[in-house]
């Protein structure tokens, strides 16, 4: 089965300024003058005996500044790596691309909102949407901190998937993380303030119990972000939910569970886990937690009966992460902040104890939901649904031309004639035959990217063809190629005629049937493009600069009133802006 590896990665500000108020927060996420974790899980994949996959990674920066820059550092480490492995690289700018197609396309921004690359959750659904857009049927997750040591990790993650087993189809295959010493327990120390937020020694009991005995494929009440494996089946309809604000890897199987989708833990399907040391206070991710469970818990407290769909209990995630989406959870949150309080407070740190008191508060105030979070969860299941058949349904003529070589077969031809006026607003997909000479008239730019080259080769190798970048500013425009040129005005053998205008700009052709001149009272600078024939163009003091044909000058404001002496049959093409 068509297989996508996709691996979100994560980029900061410099280590010297460090995180700024405003900036998206990740758990660790790379100084954009640091090397990371990112090159060192592309060199583990060299070990996989089976490299038959598509990989994608996500370009997840913290603010929008650094978007560039995190891509060619991206770049840079994957051309270094040197894996063997068709690779694609989905930034900010591939949204905006696709974005920009499906307003083009009329559809709505409640689904077009959906392509983000801001939080957890929504960077889990590029992951999936990217892996969509390559057409795979599965997808498989890893984190850019994760280190693969078994080459049979490909075939051990896909050996169920899409399978029958115990009389159930396995659409959601779950695997795990092992610590630095190899074992699947966090590698964390107990406190005192954790005596009623167990939350590692629940894990604890949990990962025993699936985990560590058989059978090997089991239901599970926890998935691992980085570890996960999912069908097209299940992904095409089941979203990340965009509004939890971590824990967004067990949030998608409560979703999955309430769509009648398991998953299965597979517990010879491992990944090493080694993650930067966390470098935020214990009170700031202990409010974390307080969000992310509050929101589960409310999601579940707020079902009802919808068609082809389950109601899910806090048991059916026992013993985690259900032992935190039960009743007792706000008594937990309250004893739990109270003793991190005391503690914080008796080694003086008043601000950190601070913090950890208004966690209660936030708790019950701020935490639980305004509104109803599986109603909101459905309408988004509905947007996703719509983002996935949109995809389906476009692109797939224009992505099939471009790799089979046949671009051209989609284009519109002209037999072009001389004094032809054709129109190619930004973002047209446009050619030119052989034996033309143009005037052309753009904005200076030195971009061009080359979807299609004709088969043209040259010191026996083909061009560099831009697909992705093209596809992000191909346009689909109407008003696209010749226009007619009307008559805007004839006087003293001087006839005008209306070449091009549009918002940003507009061109004319003055052609003179005898020797004549013209005049303009300057408002704006212009271009003047010498076509045929000569003259001289003259300032208000009555200096003359010659005109060649085939020569181009430039007219600045300041220059205000002029006139143009033209040779009969001379012919010119004046450019304003507007």
């Amino acid at each position: 089965m068509r297989t996508v590896v996709v691996i979100p990665t994560y980029w900061g500000r410099k280590n010297e300024i460090g995180f700024k108020e405003g900036d998206i927060v990740y758990d660790h996420a790379t100084p954009i003058d640091e090397e990371g974790t990112l090159g060192r899980t592309l060199e583990s994949m060299k070990i996989l005996k089976k490299k038959d996959f598509k990989l994608v990674i996500l370009i997840c920066p913290t603010y929008r500044e650094i978007e560039y820059e995190a891509e060619e550092k991206v770049r840079k480490i994957v051309k270094g790596v040197k894996l063997e492995v068709e690779t694609y690289l989905f930034t900010r700018k591939t949204l905006r691309k696709i974005k920009r197609f499906g307003r083009n396309s009329q559809l709505k921004e409640n689904v077009l909102s959906l392509l983000s690359l801001q939080g957890y959750a929504n960077v889990r659904n590029m992951c999936i949407f990217a892996s969509h857009l390559l057409n795979s049927d599965i997808t498989v997750l890893i984190d850019d901190d994760e280190v693969i040591e078994n080459p049979d990790f490909m075939d051990i993650a896909r050996e169920f998937i899409g399978k029958r087993v115990y009389g159930e189809t396995v659409y959601g295959v779950a695997g795990y993380y092992l610590n630095k010493y190899g074992n699947y327990y966090d590698d964390v120390s107990i406190e005192p303030w954790m005596t009623y937020w167990n939350r590692f020694g629940s894990k604890s009991k949990a990962f025993d119990k699936i985990i560590g005995c058989g059978p090997r494929l089991k239901h599970t009440p926890f998935v691992f972000g980085g570890a996960m494996v999912i069908h097209k089946n299940l992904y095409q309809i089941v979203a990340f939910d965009p509004n939890i604000p971590r824990g967004e890897d067990i949030d998608y199987l409560i979703n999955a569970k309430m769509f009648g989708f398991n998953f299965f833990l597979d517990n010879k399907l491992s990944i090493k886990h080694l993650p930067p040391k966390k470098t935020h206070s214990i009170w700031k991710r202990t409010r974390e937690d307080i969000y992310r469970f509050v929101y589960e818990k409310s999601k579940i407290d707020s079902q009802y009966e919808v068609s082809n769909m389950r109601i899910v209990s806090a048991k059916d995630f026992f013993p985690y992460p259900g032992e935190f989406l039960t009743d007792e959870l706000e008594n937990k949150i309250f004893k739990t902040n109270l003793l991190l309080a005391l503690e914080y407070l008796a080694n003086n740190e008043v601000e950190a104890c601070k913090e950890s008191i208004k966690n209660i508060y936030l708790s019950i105030h701020e935490a639980i939901p305004k509104k109803d979070p599986f109603t909101a969860y459905r309408k988004i299941q509905k947007y996703w649904e719509k983002l996935i058949d949109f995809t389906l349904e476009n692109k797939k003529e224009i992505r099939r031309r471009i790799e089979k070589n046949s671009l051209q077969h989609a284009m519109k031809r002209y037999k072009t004639k001389p004094g032809e006026t054709y129109y190619i607003p930004a973002g047209t997909l446009h050619a030119l035959g052989p034996g033309n000479m143009l005037l052309e008239i753009q904005q200076n730019s030195d971009v061009t990217f080359r979807l299609y080259d004709w088969g043209r080769m040259n010191l026996g190798t083909s061009r560099q063809l831009h697909i992705e970048e093209g596809l992000e500013v191909l346009k689909n425009v109407k008003e696209a190629g010749r226009v007619r040129q009307p008559v805007s005005g004839r006087k003293d053998g001087i006839t005008e005629y209306d070449m091009v205008s549009s918002e940003y700009f507009s061109c004319r052709r003055i052609r003179a049937d005898k020797k004549s001149s013209c005049f303009f009272e300057g408002s704006r600078p212009l271009i003047v493009s010498v076509v045929e024939g000569g003259g001289n163009i003259k300032d208000k003091k009555g200096k003359k600069t010659p005109l060649k044909k085939g020569e181009v000058i430039f007219v600045p404001y300041e220059m205000r009133d002029y006139g143009i002496e033209m040779q009969s049959g001379a012919e010119i093409i004046i450019a304003e802006i507007k």
